[in-house]
C-alpha cells in the first residue's frame, strides 16, 4: 500500500513537471515569435543588413504631409497602371502666309490716308457771276495726311483740293478772280462738298436775284456736292 502511494506520486509529480515543462517550452516559443517580428519589422525600416548610422532625414514633402507606414516587399500589392490621360484637341494656328498679311496690315506705312489739317497754308479761290452781282469764294484748309515709321506728312494740300472744285464752278457759270468787293460769309449748306470735295463754298446771299427764292447759280452750287469727285 505504501509502495503504491509512492507510484501514484511519482506520476503525479511527472505530470506536473511534464505540464510545467510544456509551459516553459510555448513560452520560449512565443517568445521567440515576438523576436522574429520584431527583426522583420527592423528589416523593413533598415533597407539592408550592412548598412549603418542612423537613417537619412525625412525630405521637405514629408515634414509637411503625414509619414506612410513602412510596407514590406513580400506585402506589396501590385500597382496599377496609370490611366491615359484624354487626347488634348490641336490648337489652331495661323499659318505663315495669314501672318505675314497681318502684320503687314499693321504697319504704319500701309495705313489708309486721313484728313488732316495745320500741315499745310490755307487757300483761297474767288469766283463772280457775269453780272457780278453774286460772288463768293472756295476755302481749302484740310490736308491728306499719311503715317510712316518715321513722320507724318501729306500729299494734299488745301490748295489742291481747291484747284479739283474749280471746273464745278465754272460750269454753274462763275468766274475766278483774285478778289470781291464783298462780304462772303454765308456758306453753301452742303455736306457733300465738305466732305467729298473737302472745302467750303460761300457766297455773298442766297436770293440776290429775286427775294422770294433762291437764284439758280446758288442752287448749281448746292448740287455740286451731290456729284462724286
Amino acid at each position: 500500500m505504501r509502495s503504491y502511494g509512492l507510484l501514484t506520486l511519482t506520476v503525479l509529480g511527472g505530470g506536473v513537471g511534464a505540464v510545467v515543462a510544456c509551459g516553459v517550452f510555448w513560452s520560449c516559443v512565443e517568445k521567440y515569435r515576438r523576436w522574429k517580428v520584431v527583426e522583420a519589422e527592423k528589416r523593413a525600416a533598415w533597407p539592408s543588413d550592412n548598412q549603418s548610422g542612423p537613417p537619412p532625414p525625412p525630405s521637405s514633402s514629408s515634414w509637411e504631409t503625414e509619414p506612410s507606414p513602412p510596407s514590406t516587399p513580400s506585402r506589396e500589392m501590385p500597382t496599377q497602371p496609370p490611366k491615359a490621360s484624354p487626347k488634348k484637341k490641336p490648337r489652331r494656328t495661323l499659318g505663315w502666309s495669314k501672318l505675314s498679311i497681318l502684320a503687314l496690315a499693321a504697319l504704319p506705312g500701309k495705313a489708309t490716308a486721313y484728313p488732316c489739317t495745320g500741315y499745310d497754308a490755307v487757300s483761297y479761290q474767288y469766283f463772280v457771276n457775269p453780272t457780278h452781282t453774286i460772288y463768293g469764294v472756295v476755302y481749302g484748309w484740310i490736308s491728306n495726311c499719311k503715317d510712316t515709321k518715321k513722320r507724318t506728312y501729306s500729299n494734299v494740300s488745301p490748295a489742291d483740293y481747291v484747284s479739283d472744285i474749280l471746273p464745278s464752278i465754272g460750269g454753274c457759270g462763275f468766274e475766278l478772280v483774285d478778289a470781291v468787293e464783298g462780304d462772303t460769309n454765308l456758306r453753301v449748306a452742303s455736306a457733300g462738298i465738305e466732305r467729298g470735295w473737302r472745302v467750303r463754298v460761300s457766297v455773298n446771299g442766297f436770293n440776290v436775284t429775286r427775294s422770294t427764292e433762291t437764284d439758280g447759280l446758288v442752287v448749281c452750287l448746292h448740287d455740286i456736292g451731290k456729284s462724286k469727285k
